[in-house]
């Protein structure tokens, strides 16, 4: 469940952002070099990191190519390439990360579209 005002802050960052995103206990931000970080709860992989209980340091999601935009879900998160691509890592009992097997991935694994994402 998401509590509404459970928030906490991005202290590991130290550099300017463009975006920020959030979403339960998941925080993601994107800096101005494109770069994703996140941190929060992560028992699917979804901060972009082998599954723990919680990371309260953000870090940067490898795998990923400069970033326009970032979606969250409660456990996953998927973010828009500068290229057009979309990624997706965390949580996919549902196919919520795009991906045909109904597993968890903490490594960003691109999602198939019919043409590149605007």
């Amino acid at each position: 469940h998401c509590h509404i005002g459970s928030s906490f802050y991005l202290s590991g960052v130290r550099q300017q952002l463009t975006f920020l995103f959030q979403r339960c206990h998941l925080i993601c931000a994107v800096g101005v070099d494109g770069v994703a970080r996140c941190a929060g709860r992560n028992g699917f992989g979804q901060v972009g990191s082998p599954p723990a209980l919680f990371r309260a340091e953000p870090r940067p999601i490898s795998g990923l190519g400069p970033v326009r935009e970032i979606a969250l879900g409660t456990d996953h998160g998927c973010a828009r390439e500068e290229s057009g691509g979309v990624l997706c890592w965390g949580s996919n009992g549902q196919g919520q990360a795009g991906q045909p097997l109904p597993r968890p991935t903490s490594s960003p694994r691109v999602v198939s579209l019919p043409a590149p994402a605007q």
